[in-house]
């Protein structure tokens, strides 16, 4: 599972390391910063609704890879559909409008593996406020 998960998140425009070795993007990745998401100290000290529930601009949402193992229940991604859609209501209840927009094959740095999609999905919202 964790496997077909850091497949479907990987770069497609980006070449597959050697054998044996990892990507470039993991060779600099902090740890740190893993080990904050995973234990949770992260969202220590900001309150996640709190913050969301004072938004007072559009927003676009772009909802990338996700998937829960079913193992274990973990979820591999960065928000799942229940959490994307808790975000929706509390900024939906500020007034705000909010724009969702899946790609659940997209990787995490949407940007990057397509930045012409990327750039059109921008665009167009933006041109619709």
């Amino acid at each position: 599972m964790l496997g077909e998960a850091l497949a479907a998140m990987a770069n497609p425009n980006e070449e597959a390391p050697a054998p044996g070795k990892a990507p470039q993007n993991m060779r600099e990745y902090d740890p740190e910063w893993a080990y904050a998401f995973a234990s949770g100290e992260i969202a220590r000290s900001c309150d996640h609704s709190t913050m969301v529930s004072q938004v007072r601009v559009p927003v676009l949402f772009t909802h990338h890879f996700r998937k829960v193992d079913p193992a274990t229940g973990f979820l591999l991604g960065a928000i799942s559909d229940q959490q994307a859609g808790q975000v929706r209501r509390l900024i939906e209840a500020t007034g705000q409008e909010f724009t969702y927009q899946s790609f659940p094959t997209m990787p995490h740095s949407m940007h990057g593996a397509d930045p012409d999609l990327f750039a059109k999905v921008v665009v167009e919202w933006a041109e619709a406020l």
